[in-house]
């Protein structure tokens, strides 16, 4: 293990969670530069260096990511899966409450088939993919990754969590939604707890 993902792999097991990128709270790309900064991290000095060594977190202990943190993209620490994966259970009103029908029709066509490409949908149009896949990410509704196509492009690949699940061989103890968001509420206070910034759950008030 390079210095620079022994120094994320330690923060991670502390935290339980670690943004992606953030210009305030703890995230790879400021564990991996030494320093929070704003803007895209693709126009950093050292985005190669970055990207490498996002591949390898991926791979490992980045392995569940979810835009679980201020709708951002947010690692899930191996020891949280069973706190997150309880807490998407629910279907309570952060999750369902003002859905729009299209989010909710294709909410539908990705428990009916596991998973789906989003460039393979018929409905919504292309113009209106984005905004739609956007709601259900940030309610948690379904797992949603990039992937690299044989044609050179990156696509939303959506999952159902039990397909998740399946894909990645993994089983989980099952209790209360309730408990799941407390575990998460208290990792994500251990993220924010160093910084003046609030860290916002699906679900915070």
């Amino acid at each position: 293990m390079t210095p620079n993902l022994a120094i994320v792999d330690r923060e991670f097991k502390r935290i339980g969670l670690l943004m992606n990128h953030d210009p305030a709270l703890p995230s790879f790309t400021a564990l991996v530069t030494g320093t929070p900064f704003g803007g895209s991290w693709w126009s950093h000095p050292q985005a190669q260096e970055i990207y490498r060594l996002l591949q390898h977190f991926h791979r490992d202990a980045g392995a569940l990511s979810a835009k679980l943190v201020n709708g951002k993209v947010t690692f899930i620490n191996k020891r949280l899966w069973p706190s997150l994966l309880n807490a998407v259970r629910s279907r309570a009103a952060w999750q369902r409450g003002n859905l729009s029908a299209e989010a909710q029709a294709l909410h539908r066509a990705v428990q009916r088939h596991g998973s789906i490409r989003a460039d393979r949908l018929r409905t919504p149009p292309a113009s209106a993919r984005g905004a739609v896949i956007r709601e259900l990410e940030k309610r948690l509704l379904v797992h949603s990754t990039d992937v690299h196509t044989v044609t050179g492009t990156h696509q939303k690949l959506l999952r159902a969590w039990p397909r998740w699940c399946t894909d990645v061989d993994y089983s989980f103890e099952r209790y209360p939604p309730a408990r799941g968001r407390e575990e998460l509420d208290e990792a994500a206070r251990v993220l924010a707890e160093s910084v003046a910034v609030v860290a916002k759950l699906p679900w915070s008030k």
